[in-house]
């Protein structure tokens, strides 16, 4: 599958490297599962903790809230969730005073984790198959995967990584083809020149807790 060339630059991806990358995906090879710490390996950690989460299963409150823990430690462990939460808000970022990143950040990742918690909340036998990754861009890494569900078609995943001084992080998630990270920026761009910042936080802390009562 190949990627555009504008969102690759969306993820921070030079515009010079981008083209590159998009010009010579189609030919690379897939790399082999990374030694531990590497991306593949990061995905497979996370893919784990997805698992997890379906076999502890649970109803009502108390069953999101144990999917809930689990996940929140593991996207703490495998995402960036700040450069994230920057990249979501793209231009919007640069006029944010360091409390206002904070509020969106932790609240954004709370969204992430309970939105998690409710798409995987029962285990009938789904499995993910053997990441693999490639180089992608200058400075990133695209790791290739599918989710086979007890029923109905597999789902494609590619994870964006980029390396941190903490090893590599999760920080963009195309699945099927569709970029959450390209989903969330549109949606969050249009809030919040409607409605600024206070607007934003607002339908954010919505979304949470639609999640939370589906979850």
């Amino acid at each position: 599958m190949g990627f555009p060339l504008a969102l690759l630059i969306a993820l921070g991806v030079p515009a010079a490297a981008a083209q590159a990358a998009a010009a010579e995906q189609s030919a690379s090879q897939p790399a082999s599962q990374s030694a531990e710490g590497g991306p593949a390996a990061v995905v497979a950690q996370f893919h784990q903790a997805l698992l997890a989460s379906m076999k502890t299963g649970g109803s009502g409150s108390s069953g999101c809230a144990a999917r809930s823990r689990g996940l929140a430690a593991a996207i703490d462990q495998d995402f960036d969730m700040p450069y994230l939460a920057e990249r979501v808000l793209r231009k919007r970022w640069d006029g944010l005073d360091e409390a206002q990143r904070k509020r969106f950040t932790a609240l954004f990742r709370e969204l992430v984790v309970t939105t998690y918690a409710g798409n995987f909340s029962s285990y009938s036998g789904e499995s993910f198959s053997a990441p693999s990754a490639r180089p992608f861009g200058a400075d990133m890494q695209l790791v290739k995967t599918e989710l086979t569900p007890a029923k109905g078609d597999k789902v494609s995943f590619d994870y964006v990584l980029r390396q941190t001084p903490d090893g590599w992080r999760i920080v963009n998630i195309i699945a099927d083809g569709v970029s959450n990270l390209a989903l969330w920026a549109t949606q969050y761009d249009h809030v919040f020149a409607e409605q600024g910042f206070d607007g934003l936080m607002k339908q954010l802390q919505g979304q949470v807790d639609k999640a939370k009562a589906a979850c």
